[in-house]
C-alpha cells in the first residue's frame, strides 16, 4: 500500500489557492447563466466576461493564462476575458452602501442621511470613494474599506447577455447567449463525434481501426 502523505498546510500556495477559488466561482456563476437561458451544456457559448473587484493581479494573470482553458473546458465556451478596471464602467455600476452593524451606533440620527447619500452615488464617484479609501459626509468622515460595503451590479446593454454575480457583489460573470447556426452546429457535431466514440466503445474496436459513418 501507498501511504497518503499527512497534509501539511506550509505547503500551500497562497496565490495559486485564491486563483482556483476565483476559477471554481467563475464557472459555478457561469453554469448559473447558462442555466437561466436553458443552454444544454453541449453547446457552445461564444465568450464568457467575468468583472472582478479589485482582483489581484496573479489572479488575474493565473485565470487569463495557464487557467484559461480550464474555464472554456468547464463552460463550454469559445472564448473567456476579464475585464480591465478601466472598462468596467461599460458592463457594471459599482454601488456602496453603509455597514449599518459597524455604523448604528457611531452615527445615530445621522445614519440615515449618510445612507442616503452613499446609496445615491454614481459608479464614478464609489469607484473615486474606494480608491482614495475614504468619504466625507458635512463632520462625518467613513472608511471605505470598513464601514462601506461595495458591490457590482451587471449593466451592459444587450439581450444576448445573461450574467450573474455572487451574493457579496465582488464577481460578475456574463455568457453570450447568441445561439446561431455557428454554435448549435458545432454542439451537433460533438453530439455526433461523442456517439461515433460509444459506438467504437460497445463494438472495443481500438483506436486505430477506422471506420465509415
Amino acid at each position: 500500500f501507498l501511504r497518503l502523505p499527512e497534509y501539511d498546510e506550509s505547503r500551500l500556495n497562497p496565490k495559486a489557492v485564491e486563483a482556483m477559488e476565483a476559477l471554481q466561482s467563475i464557472v459555478e456563476l457561469g453554469r448559473n447563466a447558462r442555466e437561466k437561458r436553458n443552454i444544454n451544456m453541449k453547446f457552445p457559448v461564444r465568450q464568457v466576461v467575468a468583472i472582478l473587484r479589485n482582483p489581484a493581479k496573479h489572479v488575474v494573470d493565473a485565470i487569463t493564462g495557464p487557467l484559461k482553458k480550464y474555464i472554456l473546458s468547464e463552460l463550454n465556451a469559445w472564448d473567456f476575458q476579464v475585464v480591465p478596471k478601466e472598462s468596467e464602467h461599460d458592463w457594471v455600476t459599482l454601488s456602496l452602501s453603509p455597514v449599518f452593524k459597524v455604523l448604528g451606533k457611531k452615527l445615530g440620527p445621522k445614519m440615515k442621511q449618510v445612507q442616503e447619500t452613499v446609496t445615491a452615488m454614481t459608479h464614478e464617484e464609489a469607484v473615486s470613494c474606494l480608491e482614495s479609501g475614504r468619504l466625507e459626509i458635512g463632520d462625518v468622515v467613513l472608511d471605505a474599506e470598513t464601514e462601506l460595503e461595495s458591490k457590482l451590479r451587471f449593466s451592459r446593454e444587450g439581450d444576448h447577455w445573461e450574467a450573474t454575480s455572487k451574493t457579496d457583489g465582488s464577481l460578475v460573470v456574463s455568457v453570450d447567449c447568441t445561439q446561431d447556426e455557428e454554435t448549435l452546429a458545432s454542439g451537433m457535431s460533438r453530439e455526433l463525434i461523442n456517439g461515433i466514440q460509444q459506438l467504437r466503445k460497445n463494438a472495443e474496436l481500438d483506436i486505430k481501426v477506422v471506420v465509415e459513418v
